[in-house]
């Protein structure tokens, strides 16, 4: 099987055991002990689809203001803006497979675009969520959403930014 799929995807076997190596350490070493499971897209786009629109924004606010940060901390020992951008980029979009995520930075606005293919109910969810976890970084947040994707633009405020200091609980 590795072969065949080092040939399909043009890469060597070695290349495709670290890329195994690296996500189990990242990712599946931690996840299980933070409780993540995986689903589907389709069955979490449906999820979303079935609940009230509010009830997706309250949803993702908690998510954002109160799981957020204790995620971050589970995974990175730390909640800042650097850790946060790893969170959504590597945890929660590569490896996590919940969106597709770009970002960039033009020296003064941060820009985050979160394509997720799950429906609106989802964009709500994940606009809340982001906006939350951002405010907590004393950010100016804007968020676009649309069917598909959430596109959130943002300046932490320097003048106003602290590092937060939170106890991480050792029994997970």
């Amino acid at each position: 099987m590795l072969e065949g799929l080092s040939e399909k995807e043009k890469i060597s076997v070695n290349t495709i055991a670290n890329r195994a190596l690296r996500k189990h350490v990242e990712y599946d070493s931690l996840a299980d002990k933070f409780g993540l499971v995986t689903i589907s897209r389709k069955l979490l786009g449906i999820l979303f689809a079935s609940l009230p629109e509010e009830q997706c924004r309250a949803l993702g606010k908690e998510s954002g203001r109160d799981g957020g940060p204790a995620f971050i901390i589970f995974w990175f020992k730390k909640f800042d803006l650097s850790t946060t951008m790893m969170a959504i980029q590597k945890i929660t979009a590569e490896y996590g497979k919940n969106f597709h995520f770009q970002s960039h930075y033009d020296g003064r606005t941060y820009t985050f675009v979160m394509k997720h293919d799950c429906g609106f109910h989802a964009s709500a969810y994940y606009a809340e969520s982001v906006k939350a976890v951002l405010a907590l970084l004393n950010a100016d947040v804007e968020v676009d959403e649309s069917e598909d994707q959430v596109v959130a633009r943002f300046r932490i405020v320097k003048s106003s930014f602290q590092e937060r200091e939170v106890v991480v609980d050792k029994r997970m």
